[in-house]
């Protein structure tokens, strides 16, 4: 029976099971296993673990007198926010709903409302579980309030997640097939993950400490300070000051500056390149990834996680035509990724 087997169980049941498992995690093992699908900021790591942790045995403790918890979670594109994000929720097994901050309205606008956002949790996982999940909101620079500019305002949908977090009372409106029908829920037992790259945060910063410039064979390359990410700093990229006063963990995550560390990531525990590794094992066929195809990218500032698996997508784009052409005349057992890009292996040759 899998985990999220409502069965017969009563409501009870089926949160306490859950609490139990979450609530005896030992953070050692958990982050064994996360070491090795993540590489790099094991501190951010630790802290979200914990900070989850602590939700859930904080209700299981008194769940009367129990309050939501906001986190935010930021870096640069391709940092890998999202990455460390899923595979922390999916390790622990918490049931969660992702939805992009872009495609959110206020109720009775057109767009994603927060009503169907917890549909969409209650669908996935059950009402008893959805009461106590995940909303996962990406992209939340989306959201950024910056009316007074004459840009689009997300004010209002700031407003409701606002209501969301603060575990106010809600109503929902579902459809069935007897009709309409309205129905009360309450956040207060919920978790809200909040991930965005909030790219003018690190553009302000960056022009209040300055650029350190060095030369590197030949090219210019520009060297920033760390910074951390501060409510003020949020605040100044639109995000309203009631919301930012509701979130209580704030992490960074840094970019993996080594490009081998990066490939060791994706090559160890990424859906595409497991994808492809499967398609070929059906034909008889081994992907492998040479240590020479670290240099097929170019160094640059905003090198991360996606840029890799988008040149690895862009190289194995024609691969299956290619092997249909190739094979007709002669057995392939290998396609190797190079430096120089796709290289078709025989039988012998490997």
């Amino acid at each position: 029976m899998g985990f999220f087997d409502r069965s017969s169980q009563p409501v009870d049941d089926i949160q306490e099971r859950f609490l139990q498992r979450i609530t005896n995690i030992k953070f050692k093992n958990v982050l064994q296993r996360l070491k090795n699908k993540i590489v790099g900021n094991e501190e951010k790591i630790t802290k979200l673990l914990s900070t989850l942790y602590f939700h859930y045995k904080s209700y299981q403790m008194d769940k009367t007198n129990h309050d939501s918890t906001c986190i935010l979670i930021t870096g640069s594109t391709g940092s890998g926010k999202t990455y460390i994000t899923q595979n922390v929720l999916e390790e622990l097994e918490i049931p969660y709903v992702k939805i992009s901050a872009a495609s959110l309205s206020s109720s009775g606008y057109q767009g994603q409302s927060l009503n169907q956002t917890y549909l969409s949790l209650e669908q996935k996982v059950g009402s008893n579980l959805a009461d106590i999940g995940v909303y996962w909101i990406d992209e939340m620079d989306k959201l950024q309030d910056f009316s007074k500019e004459g840009k689009v305002s997300k004010a209002d949908v700031q407003d409701e997640l606002l209501n969301w977090v603060e575990g106010s009372n809600y109503q929902i409106k579902r459809e069935t097939e007897s009709g309409k029908e309205t129905f009360e829920i309450n956040t207060t037992n919920n978790i809200f993950i909040f991930t965005g790259s909030f790219s003018g945060v690190e553009k302000n910063y960056s022009q209040l400490v300055g650029f350190a410039k060095k030369q590197s064979n030949n090219r210019n390359t520009l060297k920033k300070y760390d910074y951390k990410v501060t409510r003020e700093l949020l605040k100044e990229q639109g995000v309203k000051e009631e919301l930012l006063g509701r979130i209580g963990v704030i992490l960074k995550i840094n970019p993996i500056k080594s490009k081998e560390k990066l490939f060791d990531m994706v090559e160890k525990d990424d859906t595409l390149v497991n994808r492809y590794k499967s398609l070929l094992n059906k034909r008889d066929i081994q992907l492998t990834i040479q240590d020479s195809y670290k240099h097929r990218l170019p160094d640059q500032i905003n090198f991360g996680f996606r840029e890799i698996k988008n040149q690895i997508k862009s190289d194995l784009s024609d691969i299956f035509y290619k092997l249909e052409i190739e094979q007709e005349n002669t057995q392939i057992t290998q396609v190797c990724l190079t430096e120089q890009g796709v290289e078709l292996k025989k039988k012998g040759e490997e």
